[in-house]
């Protein structure tokens, strides 16, 4: 599973990188000096891209505990000795 993820990530900052369109977008500070925009756009975007990798490994990672819980009640009910406390 953590290497699904991994590869999940990886793909997801494969792709953006390739797809972003490195545009000269500048704009310039208070002080005079240049800042590149369209970096802090990619950066932005890969920030969000992680999170939402996060958040579907956290997702996954619930749902398959959720599971073998549920395998475990299931193998508990079945065994009289499992009903016992």
């Amino acid at each position: 599973m953590k290497n699904g993820v991994l590869s999940l990530i990886l793909i997801i900052v494969g792709l953006t990188f390739q797809g972003c369109q490195h545009a000269n977008h500048n704009s310039e500070t208070g002080n005079g000096e240049m800042v590149d925009t369209a970096k802090i756009d990619d950066r932005l975007k890969l920030e969000n891209e992680i999170q939402t990798a996060m958040f579907i490994e956290t997702v996954a990672m619930n749902n398959m505990l959720k599971v073998e819980l549920g395998e475990l009640v299931v193998e508990k009910a079945n065994n009289p000795s499992g009903l016992t406390l």
